[in-house]
């Protein structure tokens, strides 16, 4: 995606990590999500309760005529790529486990961008978790032949 895109995300993730400032206890337990409307280019982030903690509107993504799964699946790349080169993900005020989930515009589940787990236990959605559920299998069933 375009250098103006990610500035854009990236300040739209500065926002929200200002938000959750870091804290020694954080009290607050939440969620991240990220709905993004591939028509309107809007690009809103909730917490939990809905409540609305940014919007940005990526002009490049306006009226974008990309195959609906294509278009997702790189904005996802995007955004998770920013989460972790940045550093947001990982070091907001927000009791964990919390993550940062990409949701259509009505709020459809599409993909888990960024979960963070514990201080030193951070899980990335995407690719790196595609063929988990495979691998267990096959690991379990190698276990069973034995």
């Amino acid at each position: 995606m375009a250098e103006k895109i990610q500035s854009q995300l990236s300040r739209m993730l500065n926002k929200v990590s200002q938000k959750f400032p870091q804290a020694e206890e954080p009290t607050v337990m939440t969620d991240i999500h990220i709905r993004i409307n591939q028509e309107t280019g809007d690009v809103m982030v909730y917490d939990d309760d809905e409540q609305e903690i940014t919007r940005i509107v990526v002009d490049e993504w306006i009226d974008n005529q990309e195959d609906e799964k294509q278009f997702y699946q790189k904005a996802a790349k995007t955004l998770r790529q920013l989460l972790l080169n940045d550093g947001f993900g990982s070091s907001m005020g927000i009791i964990m486990p919390y993550s940062f989930v990409l949701e259509t515009e009505t709020g459809e589940h599409i993909d888990e961008l960024f979960i963070a787990d514990t201080d030193d236990t951070i899980i990335i959605g995407g690719a790196f978790m595609e063929n988990l559920e495979k691998d267990l299998d096959d690991f379990m069933k190698h276990l069973m032949e034995d």
